[in-house]
């Protein structure tokens, strides 16, 4: 059981505070009754922890729970192995926001975006694991889409390109197929968006190699 509604929240600004609405997209406060663990996988629901009740069905926390850089959505995907989700229609909780948290210093700079939707990357994996590819569909599209927006906030630069590969291929703990399904998607999806970008990183690439080969550096040894 948990609240769906927080109608206002508190921001720090100059040291005062001031109401401001609360967010009623993709964060939670979204007007249901009740919930399954697919929406979380769809990211259409975050079941917020500050006003989460529960029964006592959780004897121990997976192993893989500490690895985690964010412990509310990994502990709402546990929980869904245990039934829906249900909501009071009421606020039940303040919150307040000072801009200094952990999860909101450097908010509009890059390179959080890009750890930030890493972190976020990594837990819906391993909730996918947990449960046993069940939520594949819904998992796999979030997934492209928290690639996509990292993608988007560096303009599709070359070497975001190429670390995002490493990471899906490489770093990533899914089975080899879906790792290859969110390649494939990836690639379609920057060629459509940036097809000038990769040519012209794949052209510089090539006029270096040639440069490299016509005039090739001497070593000497002293």
């Amino acid at each position: 059981m948990t609240a769906n509604e927080i109608k206002n929240i508190l921001e720090e600004k100059e040291r005062e505070y001031h109401e401001v609405e609360a967010p009623t997209i993709n964060q939670g406060y979204l007007k249901q009754e009740k919930a399954t663990v697919a929406d979380i996988f769809a990211n259409r629901l975050r079941v917020k922890t500050r006003t989460h009740m529960f029964r006592n069905v959780i004897e121990e926390l997976p192993d893989w729970f500490s690895r985690l850089a964010f412990g509310d959505v990994p502990l709402s995907m546990i929980l869904g192995k245990y039934g829906k989700f249900g909501f009071i229609d009421e606020p039940m909780a303040v919150y307040r926001q000072t801009g200094k948290g952990i999860s909101s210093v450097g908010r509009e700079e890059k390179w959080f975006i890009r750890d930030h939707f890493y972190k976020w990357i990594k837990i819906w994996e391993i909730g996918l694991i947990h449960f046993d590819y069940k939520y594949s569909k819904e998992a796999i599209k979030t997934i492209k889409e928290f690639y996509s927006i990292i993608l988007k906030k560096y303009k599709y630069s070359p070497q975001v390109i190429l670390n995002i590969f490493r990471n899906n291929v490489i770093y990533s703990e899914l089975r080899w197929n879906y790792r290859f399904k969110i390649s494939v998607d990836l690639v379609f999806g920057i060629l459509a968006f940036k097809p000038s970008e990769i040519l012209r990183y794949l052209r510089n690439r090539i006029s270096q190699i040639v440069r490299i080969v016509r005039n090739p550096v001497h070593f000497y040894c002293i």
